[in-house]
């Protein structure tokens, strides 16, 4: 068959997708089109690579694709006109597409593995296992996300090193001083501010994949400049002229003296472009230059203690560093974070070849899609770039898809200039460029309201009404304006035709204060809500808050209303009750005297509902003891022992005794099959399960159950949520996390534009990065009075709130797309924050527009089909680990079980012996077990207790058999997973038998649940025949029988 597609060409195409323009459609129609490329036989699957940048991302991809290509295949596309769009879109003929897309799918199944649509940081992660050996790490190391512990632990080592070495006694010396004398720090405790800033620096190096080079001057000798301007304004005090302006010098002259601390406060009058004297006072000559020098030195001193005050962080940062690498390398252990910083060294000089890398990678990429292009950063554009530089060079292909409008992740590293860098860097393979500009996902009123918001008019007026407002000194250029208003220069979207609905309402809530605000707000959002419910499903309504401790103010809103809801605080398995009951039980066995944990548990439903005892009866138990007369019972678990035995005994004692004994895993099942947990509160099934896979994860580094605890307490990793399928709940999200989804109708509490500069911040204030030369260096960026004594720090500040402000717009701009039919946003205007600069974006004529109605498939949806699950069922798996180690009394009886093993060992050579040479059986039987043994054993007598056995009249029924199936040694497997082994089953065409062979009548009881178990176990394998059971007892060749359900025969 001929390819009837067009060649792929140009080789670069840039995508600029607003929001809800189908940027997913855009790159599975390429991804598509590239598989369909080439001859009907040649299919490139190994040559594409897709980055994306969340799970979630790749996987949405990845299904469209397989979607597309499953409709190519069946021609089962809804409509005729959708397939023709979409074969228009990806240029190929329908027959050959048809057919094509059938391989395609093949081949996607036989290599799945090559099916590379993969976020950004699991390909990096692909490379660095290839390599590892030169990280001097296995290629098993494991990735951890949390890096906190790591940098506390090597932060006590390194202090530690003080002790015993003089240069870091001296770093640590130094940077005492500068903490108490510039920056004026009044704690006792400098080692959480001294770990905030090892952590930040951490993030930027590997955020930027690079290290930090120190400023040529130390702040230690910044106090010597210190000390030389109060002294030379001690000076100009002493000839001040007379006529100075007071209003300026007022609290310079009332002052007494000056000193080293906070001297800062008398700076301001040396800021100004003039020495401040009143109407008609000409200023003194000596003083005139005493105040330039003053002023001089005052703006060194700033651009020093900007720069400087770094030094010793850096100097203690890398000190750390060294103790991490030592401590990951021991634990063959890779950071997530770490990833790409870790990969950009081997494209170094002297590192890794592309070559080699595909060697290693098993696999060689012609062709890269990279989406959310506006979130990837300098560093992961620099490790991509060797490989797609290849490609491009030899006919290979780079598409990649971008909205600068929705770049809200500058501080993970994203740097939305990459996307116009590109296009001048890459010219000379002479890219094409896309606009999708129509929105699929809003309704008319949503898409024009955001048309109008972000226009370049309206934006210009934001830009000028801020200035008014803020009314400082922060003026931007005309060229910072347009460079900011251009990023929403394509903000201008149509809508689709059919969308010619919607509705958004705006509302300015004023207050007196901040409380007072919220108040309102929240009952206006619960109204909102509640009349949703009458045209929308709840699962259609999202909340949309700036931070994790907003969701937790949403999400209780809800909560009290009674209204459905799911967010993190809802999902967070530390915040379910149950699982808070079952923390409370495991602290109360890690330390038996800790009274509050055993008291919380014995209150809570679990203990209540499996020992039937009423709820009432504990808290009149705990609150009725007298633990003082009784000193010799002053913990309360020896008081409920004491008080309940029966309890005590039955669901408690055996896990007091066997804990640190048994697996912790094993532990918490055991404790859940006892108190009945999965059965009694089915609906939360979700967060035990998950609290048992997190506790099976953390196996490797958190086995004991105090390190566990200890874990548990103190993560905040997204580990300890569970994950949430579509449920009827209204969704409470942040806006970042809201990035990529859609929902029908989108509420704003608290719109607000905050801006905070910087990369990072401590408590001294926020700081910057800036490249010099191959390192980074750091500025503090505070706004103070060093703004007005130095233009550089002034500039880099107000280039710092520049992107800050573009970043806040950005974010407003996400929160604003994500609904498709109805919007409502409230903004807070109170005495003590009259300048919320979200009030100024969108205009009061614009406040409400357009009207509520139903739509289809909104309310009255198409029921979700829900399939009830049968409640996994646990063992008592401590009870089954006993079974691992021997009783001593079989110990001692060893022989006796040696010649037991033997004995069952010949019968399971022993089958149908109807028409058989009874005695060529019996010495065949004896040889396989002469084979089987080491010799020393009594063989003769073996044989005369076979012949006993097999002559005996009462047996021959189960060994003689005219028509039936005889199985030896038959395994079963249980529900658990465990195998069992029958001795000898018969099988007959209306029953069958189970038989198991025993020594003697010990424990003659336990030995019949064990045959009933098998004829359970066996009554699937053969439904409709009547079961039995036998036991025969070996030495005394006596039988037992019972039919299915135990009855004796």
């Amino acid at each position: 068959m001929v390819n009837q597609n067009p060649p792929l060409s140009p080789q670069i195409t840039i995508v600029e997708a607003s929001a809800g323009s189908g940027k997913t459609y855009c790159l599975a129609g390429r991804y598509i089109r590239l598989l369909m490329s080439g001859s009907f036989g040649e299919i490139p699957l190994k040559n594409i690579l897709a980055i994306t940048f969340s799970n979630k991302a790749a996987f949405e991809m990845k299904e469209r694709i397989l979607e597309f290509l499953k409709m190519l295949a069946l021609d089962k596309f809804p409509s005729r006109k959708e397939k023709e769009d979409f074969l228009s879109f990806i240029a190929i003929d329908e027959e050959f597409a048809g057919k094509k897309a059938r391989l395609i799918m093949d081949e996607i199944v036989r290599g799945y593995n090559f099916f590379q649509v993969q976020t950004i940081d699991s390909f990096i992660n692909a490379i660095l296992s290839g390599c590892a050996f030169k990280f001097h790490l296995t290629s098993a190391f494991r990735i951890k996300h949390n890096y906190t512990d790591y940098l506390s632990y090597s932060l006590d080592r390194f202090i530690d090193q003080a002790a015993t070495d003089p240069k870091i006694q001296e770093m640590f010396s130094d940077f005492l001083e500068q903490y108490i004398y510039l920056e004026n720090k009044k704690g006792w405790l400098p080692k959480p501010d001294i770990l905030s800033l090892v952590e930040s620096l951490f993030v930027l190096s590997n955020v930027y994949g690079m290290g930090f080079k120190r400023y040529a001057k130390d702040a230690k000798d910044l106090l010597g400049k210190k000390e030389r301007i109060v002294k030379l304004m001690g000076e100009l005090k002493k000839q001040m002229p007379d006529g100075v302006n007071m209003q300026t010098w007022g609290s310079f002259m009332k002052s007494s003296a000056f000193s080293v601390l906070g001297a800062e406060k008398f700076f301001l009058p040396f800021a100004k472009d003039e020495f401040k004297m009143k109407k008609g006072f000409p200023a003194d000559e000596g003083a005139l230059r005493l105040w330039k020098e003053i002023k001089d030195e005052i703006a060194e001193f700033y651009i020093w203690r900007a720069y400087s005050l770094f030094n010793c962080y850096i100097d203690i940062f890398t000190g750390v560093l060294g103790h991490v690498e030592y401590l990951s390398r021991k634990e063959d252990v890779l950071f997530l974070l770490e990833l790409n910083s870790r990969a950009r060294k081997l494209f170094e000089e002297g590192g890794m070849n592309i070559p080699e890398l595909y060697y290693r990678l098993a696999a060689q990429f012609r062709h890269f899609l990279i989406d959310e292009f506006q979130d990837t950063s300098l560093l992961q554009w620099e490790n991509l770039f060797p490989m797609v530089s290849e490609a491009l060079s030899t006919g290979g292909s780079l598409f990649y898809v971008g909205d600068k409008k929705q770049a809200i992740y500058r501080f993970r590293g994203g740097e939305v200039s990459l996307i116009d860098e590109l296009k001048t860097n890459l010219r000379h393979f002479n890219p094409s460029e896309e606009l999708l500009d129509k929105n699929y996902r809003s309704q008319l009123e949503i898409v024009e309201f955001n048309n109008q918001i972000f226009s370049q008019q309206n934006l210009l007026d934001f830009f000028s009404k801020r200035q008014e407002l803020a009314k400082d000194s922060l003026e931007f250029t005309q060229r910072d304006i347009e460079e900011m208003a251009g990023v929403f220069a394509e903000a201008h979207q149509v809508y689709k035709k059919e969308n010619t609905a919607g509705f958004v309402k705006f509302e300015t809530i004023e207050a007196e204060d901040k409380e007072d605000a919220q108040g309102v707000i929240k009952d206006k959002v619960l109204d909102i809500v509640s009349n949703l419910k009458d045209r929308f499903a709840y699962s259609d309504i999202a909340l949309l808050a700036r931070s994790n401790a907003e969701v937790e103010l949403f999400s209780l809103w809800l909560i009290e209303r009674g209204i459905p809801v799911e967010s993190e605080k809802t999902l967070n398995i530390r915040e379910n009750p149950y699982i808070k009951e079952l923390v409370s039980f495991l602290k109360f066995l890690n330390s038996p005297i800790d009274n509050l944990s055993f008291a919380s548990f014995i209150l809570g439903d679990i203990f209540s509902r499996a020992s039937g005892i009423d709820q009432q009866c504990m808290p009149d138990f705990i609150f009725g003891l007298n633990l003082k007369k009784k000193a010799q019972a002053n913990y309360l678990y020896i008081e409920l022992r004491q008080s309940y035995p029966e309890f005590w005994s039955a669901l408690i004692e055996e896990f007091f005794k066997n804990v640190g004994l048994a697996p912790l895993y094993e532990l918490v099942v055991s404790v859940l099959a006892k108190f009945k947990v999965m059965e009694n509160f089915p609906k939360h099934q979700g967060f035990f399960m998950k609290f048992l896979e997190l506790i099976k994860v953390q196996e490797e580094d958190n086995q004991n159950l105090s390190s566990f605890l200890e874990f548990f307490e103190s993560n905040q990793a997204d580990e300890i949520y569970v994950n949430a399928c579509d449920c009827e709940a209204v969704k409470v999200l942040t806006i970042h996390k809201s990035k990529g989804l859609e929902f029908g109708v989108v509420v704003i509490p608290f719109l607000e534009i905050n801006i905070k500069p910087g990369a990072g911040r401590n408590k001294s204030g926020a700081f910057t990065v800036y490249p010099a030369q191959d390192k980074l260096a750091l500025s503090y960026l505070v706004k103070d009075e060093s703004l007005e004594f130095s233009a550089e720090l002034k500039d880099r500040y107000v280039n710092e709130y520049k992107k800050a402000l573009i970043d806040e717009l950005n974010a407003v701009y996400v929160a604003f797309t994500r609904a498709k039919y109805e919007l409502y946003v409230f903004t807070q205007k109170t005495a003590s924050r009259s300048n919320n600069l979200a009030g100024l974006l969108i205009p009061e004529e614009k406040s409400e527009r357009g009207e509520r109605i139903s739509y289809k498939n909104t309310h009255n949806q198409k029921p979700l089909v829900k399939r009830k699950i049968a409640l996994p069922c646990y063992q008592d798996w401590i009870s089954f680990l006993k079974d691992e180690f021997e009783d001593e009394s079989l110990i001692k009886r060893r022989q006796e079980l040696i010649r037991g093993d033997i004995l069952h060992f010949i019968l399971s050579g022993i089958g149908n012996l109807s028409g058989e040479d009874l005695g060529r059986v019996i010495l065949n039987s004896l040889a396989q077990a002469k084979a089987r043994f080491s010799l020393g054993y009594d063989w003769a007598g073996f044989e005369k207790i076979l012949r006993r056995i097999l002559e005996d009249e009462n047996l021959k029924p189960f060994f003689f058999l005219s028509s039936a199936r005889v199985f030896q040694e038959k395994e079963l497997v249980d529900r658990y997973g465990r195998t069992k082994r029958i001795d000898r089953l018969i099988v007959r065409d209306d029953e069958f038998w189970v038989i198991d062979y025993k020594s003697s009548k010990v424990e003659a009881q336990e030995y019949q649940k064990q045959v009933l178990e098998y004829t359970r176990l066996l009554k699937d394998l053969y439904p409709g025949l009547s079961a039995k059971g036998f036991i025969i007892y070996l030495d005394s060749l006596e039988i037992d029988g019972f039919d299915g359900e135990g009855n004796k025969l």
